[in-house]
């Protein structure tokens, strides 16, 4: 009865040894701390800015030579959109240059004398934007609005002139007044979503890249991680390990502590980042928290699975990004579920990060607490079950005959 404490309390410290000898395995090459931190943020800054919403829209203007009437219309239009801002421009090479570095959403040329242009029906409007931008096709749609509906008139009132024989000013009197008592289009917008309550704000334009690259990242270098297993295993740090006070049981369970500490390291900093720096709401706490919990278990019974089965360090670190990035992919990491073929989601099934990524859209865009997201726990548990086992009953196996 006086050994138990002593025993387990040796045990303890076994585990806890191994589970830092783990560690410094891992960590002891620098660019694992670039991989850990600073790539998964970067990545989050370069995607989210890139498509992530558009929050308000600038267009360029350059108003060519002359009074015209077409340019104020057309500007006065674009100022009373909501969300848009005129930005006026005394060249067309700096209405361009701007539009290039993309300091705003499009340009807006008028020809010299454009008034005259437009009445002769030659090109009077040129719209300049940036190839690939995501704040170009949402500009691009603003603009043409603006543009349309200043020269529907226009061109209504040249058509009744010909082929009534009306006079063109009369006629584009009258086209503008039916214009105005035309009444104007109506949006509503409906949240199909359970909806994410009157208190919770405005979306960050980084809600849907964070949670992509957190499952992504830790999932990832959790595999490639394995290789320090697979090097321990060829140098004979296990062997070495095993001829101390500490059982197989020990080590399968500091190996896993081991990679579980990595993974949530790394799920805090992008959790920290992600919230304090790029305002992203995570949602329900305790949810967000089993969440992580849960999947980094996930990633670290995978880290341990790879190291397991792997024959060589060199092969796992190569084989492990293309394979993770792919099994994300599946899972909806880089490219929306939504826009999935339905047997391309039910695929997606099969793999973790289904599960994680559902998980958080359910806490950052809907609201969700513990309770909406258990199927999602539930299902992440066995996966980390599943690992964690297969992980350790290879390992012992090779523990137990000297392989390792």
């Amino acid at each position: 009865m006086t050994n138990a404490p002593t025993s387990l309390s040796t045990r303890l410290r076994s585990i806890r040894a191994f589970t830092l000898l783990v560690l410094r395995q891992i960590t002891r090459d620098r660019s694992t701390l670039f991989f850990f931190a600073v790539l998964p943020v970067a990545i989050i800054v370069i995607i989210g800015a890139t498509f992530g919403a558009v929050d308000s829209i600038v267009v360029g203007v350059h108003r060519g030579a002359g009074e015209s009437q077409v340019a104020d219309d057309v500007i006065a239009r674009l100022e009373a959109s909501d969300g848009v801002s005129v930005r006026e421009y005394d060249s067309l090479d700096d209405l361009r240059g701007a539009v290039r570095r993309q300091g705003i959403g499009a340009g807006v040329a008028f020809a010299d004398g454009a008034d005259a242009a437009v009445a002769a029906a030659g090109p009077a409007i040129d719209v300049v934007l940036a190839e690939g931008s995501q704040e170009a096709l949402a500009t691009e749609v603003v603009v043409n609005a603006a543009i349309s509906a200043t020269l529907a008139p226009l061109d209504a009132a040249r058509f009744a002139a010909e082929a009534s024989g009306v006079a063109e000013p009369d006629a584009l009197e009258q086209a503008r007044t039916l214009q105005a008592a035309v009444p104007a289009s109506t949006v509503s917008v409906v949240d199909v979503g359970d909806g994410r309550g009157s208190g919770s704000g405005e979306l960050s334009q980084f809600a849907l890249t964070a949670p992509q690259n957190l499952v992504l990242f830790v999932f990832l270098n959790s595999m490639a991680g394995g290789a320090a297993l697979v090097h321990m295993r060829r140098r004979g740090v296990l062997r070495r390990v095993l001829a101390g006070p500490v059982g197989t049981g020990d080590v399968v369970v500091g190996l896993v502590a081991g990679w579980f500490v990595l993974a949530m390291f790394q799920s805090v900093i992008i959790l920290a980042v992600g919230g304090i720096g790029f305002g992203v709401d995570w949602g329900d706490p305790v949810a967000a928290a089993l969440l992580v919990v849960v999947f980094a278990l996930v990633s670290a019974g995978a880290g341990v699975l790879v190291g397991a089965l792997g024959g060589d360090e060199d092969r796992v670190t190569a084989l492990s990004p293309p394979v993770g990035i792919t099994l994300a992919s599946i899972g909806g990491c880089t490219v929306p579920l939504e826009v999935f073929p339905a047997a391309m989601v039910t695929f997606a099934h099969a793999v973790p990060h289904y599960w994680a990524i559902t998980a958080w859209q359910d806490l950052i865009f809907d609201g969700s607490g513990v309770a909406d997201i258990a199927p999602q726990l539930g299902v992440l548990a066995l996966f980390a079950v599943g690992f964690v086992t297969l992980g350790s009953l290879a390992l012992r196996r090779m523990l137990r005959r000297g392989a390792a």
